[in-house]
């Protein structure tokens, strides 16, 4: 993968509310995670790589959802990192790093999520 490939897109949590600087990034006005590795930007989709984590509405899968939502709530800086490639579902595929730590990691760390797919 070359790195004209990757966009680095960091978010910075300010009162409340997501805000984006310039220079190769995008402003956002909304950012949540629909559940442990799904999460929406502006709207669009990004699949998160390399974890699996338990499908909504099962008790697992609420779990990963508010821990990722959580922690984003309280996050002193989020990045995204868009791999340039989509899923079996259309969805961007991106890495996502809070407070520097790399979420699919964390998850599949905490017992949230197991390995999935593979990585570059």
């Amino acid at each position: 993968m070359t790195k004209d490939l990757w966009v680095y897109v960091v978010l910075c949590c300010a009162f409340g509310y997501f805000t984006w600087h310039f220079n190769n990034y995008v402003f956002a006005d909304d950012f949540y995670c629909y559940d442990g590795d799904t999460c929406y930007l502006n709207n669009e989709p990004l699949r998160l790589l390399g974890v699996d984590t338990p499908e909504l509405p099962s008790q697992e899968g609420y779990l990963a959802k508010y821990f990722v939502n959580d922690w984003l709530a309280t996050a002193d800086s989020v990045e995204i990192v868009f791999s340039g490639r989509r899923g079996y579902y259309g969805r961007q595929l991106v890495d996502i790093y809070i407070d520097g730590q790399n979420l699919s990691n964390v998850l599949i760390e905490r017992g949230y999520g197991k390995v999935y797919g593979y990585r570059e």
